[in-house]
């Protein structure tokens, strides 16, 4: 191959991620331009850019930057001997020794990705963190609202780091980030990452531009291909495919990117405890059998129609019929998310009513946050201490404070023990709402209120034995409203 002219570009994005998958899957293609700059001379400055969308629990963004090196090219194969013989005794033999395209060309480059993922144990606490942030906000501008986190708020914060560098020298991305693993940090050790993202991002934007010299540092990060007949190598060609068998599997592979999505949602939903189990179960059923009968056409749309000569071809009528028929019976995306939000459970700033005693909630004592304050049943007031959010992770939440859970009292397995409101941090502070309006803990008990003898009083609430029926002294059926 031939080397063209030197045509070294640089550049660099931000880009906000709705999740880990779309993340990793930008890992693999080109960014898109936002800043360009000479390699040979180091100059150019990196300007930063990143989208704002929306996401559940959890906020990337990814840190793409990407050199690009000599462009080498070729106009020529020449064959060995015996695969110029091969070529001419046994065609069909050759194809399978050589392939039916050749590389015409080679982009010499490098790619750094580095993720920089912030987990929030609620949606709540997440928008306290992003809500504020515009559509051009920075890297710096997110972790500067970070740092400014209270302890509390710290708690139920996550931030988790990993990079890849393709080319250059990766050696020295080591002394700032390990690219086989993540780094991850939480609670009061939050400032710990806030600091590595800063050296990551001073990596990306001074050192990772120097590694690159004339020639060296640069490996392949993209091909060009050929039929073979195009660079004189004739009688062995593939004919093309047809256009209809292009379409097909153009829309057997939307519809399977489509059933991945959904099912990795659903898989997801199924390790929540706010969503029933045996909706979300019949939902993965759906999808498993969207995926056999997209599965169960490749055969026919690949395979079969490798050496198809037209559009008449039987084989090539199979293929689009089968398709077709596949696809039909793939659910609609619109339907599957239906079922999906129909099996949450999740409610945000409502209040936990008595199924029997319509003028009885849930309660927490005087509105207060602090650890171990009493949970117990009052007369139904709308007032804040009485609006609950139950999230996707399983805790209940007082509106007073998106760090107050609803707790068993010292992680108690005892009958009558007490449910106070504790810092979001323990395993313990996971509630099952189950079909009966019961909310069950991970003791397998659940929280059991006595109605208030008068106006005014407060009761606490206690741990207790499930029952079906409700009694004067143990109400434990609740509705959310």
């Amino acid at each position: 191959m031939t080397k063209s002219q030197p045509n070294q570009r640089g550049q660099v994005t931000f880009s906000s991620q709705l999740d880990t998958a779309q993340a990793s899957s930008a890992l693999s293609i080109d960014v898109d331009a936002k800043a360009h700059f000479g390699i040979y001379k180091g100059e150019g400055s990196f300007k930063m850019a990143r989208e704002a969308t929306s996401s559940s629990g959890s906020y990337t963004i990814l840190l793409s930057a990407s050199q690009l090196g000599p462009l080498l090219q070729s106009s020529s194969v020449a064959l060995t001997s015996q695969a110029a013989e091969l070529r001419e005794r046994d065609p069909e033999s050759f194809l399978q020794s050589c392939g039916d395209q050749v590389i015409t060309s080679v982009q010499l480059g490098s790619r750094l990705a580095i993720a920089y993922r912030v987990s929030f144990s609620s949606d709540e606490l997440k928008s306290e963190m992003t809500g504020s942030l515009s559509a051009s906000a920075t890297f710096g501008e997110l972790s500067t609202k970070l740092s400014k986190a209270s302890s509390s708020q710290k708690k139920g914060i996550s931030i988790s780091l990993t990079a890849t560098q393709l080319g250059g020298d990766p050696s020295k991305l080591t002394r700032v980030l390990d690219p086989k693993s993540a780094v991850t940090c939480s609670g009061d050790n939050l400032d710990a990452c806030l600091d590595l993202a800063q050296k990551a991002l001073d990596y990306a934007s001074n050192d990772y531009p120097t590694q690159f010299g004339a020639s060296d540092g640069y490996v392949p990060v993209s091909f060009s291909t050929a039929k073979l007949s195009s660079v004189g190598i004739s009688g062995v060609d593939f004919p093309d495919t047809p256009g209809s068998v292009v379409t097909a599997r153009r829309d057997l592979q939307t519809a399977f990117d489509s059933v991945v999505t959904l099912r990795s949602l659903a898989d997801v939903r199924a390790t929540s405890p706010a969503y029933d189990a045996a909706k979300v179960k019949s939902v993965q059923a759906w999808l498993d059998a969207d995926n056999a009968a997209l599965q169960a056409v490749v055969p026919k749309c690949f395979d079969d129609v490798e050496t198809v000569q037209g559009e008449d071809d039987p084989k090539v009528v199979a293929c689009v019929s089968a398709a077709k028929q596949a696809i039909a019976k793939v659910h609609a995306e619109s339907d599957v998310r239906a079922a999906l939000d129909a099996a949450a459970q999740t409610f945000y700033g409502k209040s936990l009513v008595l199924a029997a005693r319509s003028d009885v909630c849930l309660d927490l004592y005087h509105g207060g946050t602090s650890d171990f304050t009493s949970v117990g049943a009052y007369v139904c007031n709308g007032s804040n201490p009485q609006l609950w959010s139950y999230s996707m992770d399983g805790r209940i939440r007082s509106q007073m404070s998106t760090n107050a859970c609803l707790d068993i009292d010292h992680s108690g397995v005892a009958e009558g023990t007490k449910v106070d409101i504790y810092s979001c941090d323990k395993t313990d502070q996971t509630w099952t709402l189950d079909d009966q309006g019961r909310l069950r803990g991970v003791t397998g008990m659940c929280v059991t209120l006595a109605a208030p003898a008068k106006a005014g009083d407060h009761v606490q609430a206690t741990m207790q034995t499930c029952r079906d029926q409700d009694t004067a002294g143990a109400y434990q059926h609740f509705v959310v409203k």
